[in-house]
């Protein structure tokens, strides 16, 4: 596979579109791009999914050049997700320590075959589904149109209601629409049932794979279960345009207990028959000691207030 996704010029330019400083770097040991994110207590070099290494060799030097980088930017703290040949002695040589993943570590990722593969991959209850959809009469579109956007906001809403989840903002969805959708590296799929749209994927494209970003839907249909035909008819959609692979986008790691938060979707993304995959996850090097270590204490001490409000 390819560089993933939040490494790519277009989620570049989105971030840029959203007024972030960023910091892209081609070497000959590797290549990266980062966000500066200032916060009240600290600020960091973010590398999302990155970087990418092709040799263990390239990782010190790689390393070193990320470590430049984020001095000239005066951070506090550097925070990378390296995905590739990882080497993770090296990374603790380096200076740098496992930190709680923003990303997500695990994820599972479908390899695209011919429409027969793809659905025999999938579960029964999948497939079943799939044809009680299309036997009632929803059907599926995809839109690279900034302005349908909305139809995933307004679900993503009601999901919010229903699961107490807090999602991104109304703004930055809508600017990922403009920055994305309309040179395809982004768009939306969604089911319609009785002209109504009723489930939606948020996804990005870089030609080779197609991410499963963001996911919505009514609850007043979960009868019906539209998510379920639409993750099928995704998978389907994916192979026609010629992608080669699908990245469901996260899943919880495979010893998680059924009181995770992710435990439910993890069981539906695996319904549809890709490989689980484990990435080394995020790790952070301070610069400024103090300062990272007063800013982990502040985490802690807000996620024991919020945890128990």
């Amino acid at each position: 596979m390819n560089q993933h996704f939040l490494q790519s010029e277009a989620w570049e330019k989105f971030q840029t579109d959203l007024k972030r400083k960023v910091v892209r770097k081609h070497t000959n040991y590797g290549d990266f791009f980062g966000i500066v994110e200032r916060g009240r207590f600290n600020s960091r070099l973010y590398i999302p999914y990155g970087p990418q290494i092709q040799s263990p060799d390239n990782l010190i030097k790689l390393l070193e050049i990320i470590k430049q980088s984020a001095k000239q930017q005066k951070v506090d703290f550097i925070r990378i997700e390296p995905l590739g040949n990882i080497d993770i002695t090296i990374l603790k040589k380096a200076g740098y320590r496992k930190a709680k993943d923003v990303q997500p570590s695990h994820t599972i990722i479908n390899t695209l075959a011919d429409d027969e593969t793809i659905q025999s991959l999938t579960s029964q209850t999948v497939r079943r589904m799939w044809r009680k959809n299309l036997k009632a009469g929803v059907t599926f579109q995809v839109s690279y149109d900034p302005q349908d956007v909305e139809i995933f906001i307004d679900m993503i809403h009601d999901v919010a209601k229903r699961t107490g989840m807090t999602p991104h903002s109304d703004t930055y969805f809508r600017q990922m629409a403009a920055s994305l959708f309309s040179d395809k590296h982004a768009g939306i799929f969604y089911a319609i049932y009785e002209n109504k749209p009723v489930a939606s994927i948020l996804f990005f494209s870089n030609g080779e794979t197609i991410y499963y970003g963001h996911a919505g839907s009514y609850s007043e249909y979960r009868k019906l279960s539209p998510a379920t035909a639409l993750g099928l008819e995704m998978l389907r959609y994916a192979h026609q345009t010629g992608h080669t692979f699908f990245d469901f986008y996260g899943i919880a790691p495979e010893d998680a207990p059924k009181t995770n938060p992710w435990y439910g979707f993890t069981q539906f993304k695996k319904s549809f028959g890709g490989q689980p995959i484990e990435f080394p996850g995020t790790w952070e090097l301070p610069l400024r000691p103090v300062t990272y270590h007063l800013y982990h204490l502040y985490q802690k001490i807000y996620q024991t207030i919020r945890h128990h409000s």
